[in-house]
């Protein structure tokens, strides 16, 4: 595992091993599990190929407790690199959920065919959503 970092309301917190990485989401964890989390959910999940190498995501984490019943929503943005390895986080961003990433274009994909895709000038997400039969929405401003 390749050296990331977690951006949150608390700081920010090196995660170098998997034990960090680990021990970083132990805390967040015991404090959901006390309110009775059963569940998050990803929702409205935006990517960005940003290089051939490089991907950014973001949206809306839900966590629910056993009654069904929504705790709390937070927004994520994750920062992806190839790797030798594969794909890896090299930063995770918890945010408020109001302020989640909405980019103005882009094309419903998998995550894997955005970094398999080969590099593409102007008018790349274009071509991505006519190359996989996809839907181009363009998201209005608030």
């Amino acid at each position: 595992m390749s050296p990331s970092q977690l951006f949150s309301p608390a700081g920010v917190v090196p995660t170098p091993t998997r034990a960090a990485v680990a021990a970083a989401f132990q805390r967040v964890m015991e404090a959901v599990r006390s309110r009775h989390f059963a569940k998050s959910e990803l929702i409205n999940l935006h990517l960005k190929r940003l290089s051939v190498n490089t991907v950014i995501a973001g949206g809306v984490a839900v966590r629910q407790n056993t009654d069904g019943q929504e705790l709390e929503r937070a927004g994520v943005v994750y920062l992806l690199q190839r790797a030798s390895a594969g794909l890896q986080l090299a930063t995770v961003v918890i945010h408020d959920a109001e302020d989640a990433l909405r980019p103005k274009w882009f094309a419903r994909q998998r995550l894997l065919g955005l970094l398999e895709a080969p590099d593409r000038g102007q008018g790349a997400h274009e071509h991505e959503a006519k190359e996989h039969d996809l839907p181009l929405v363009r998201q209005r401003r608030a």
